[in-house]
């Protein structure tokens, strides 16, 4: 089901269509209760990019556990 997400950034408002099993994730880092700047979405992305990038190691790491096939 897709929701509507507004994000307040530097004083302008941004509104996306997102599914809701997205918005857990996109709030993790970044409000929609309050503005923030353009220094906040920033930091928010390169959390986000850090998170990722750990869970794709683990994946990886798992992945070399498994016999080949």
């Amino acid at each position: 089901m897709k929701k509507e997400l507004t994000f307040h950034i530097d004083n302008l408002a941004y509104s996306f269509n997102i599914d809701e099993k997205l918005e857990k994730n996109l709030i993790k880092f970044l409000s929609t209760e309050e503005n923030v700047e353009t220094r906040e979405l920033l930091l928010a992305y390169i959390r986000l990019g850090q998170e990722h990038t750990l869970l794709q190691n683990e994946l990886e790491k798992i992945s070399e556990l498994l016999p080949s096939i």
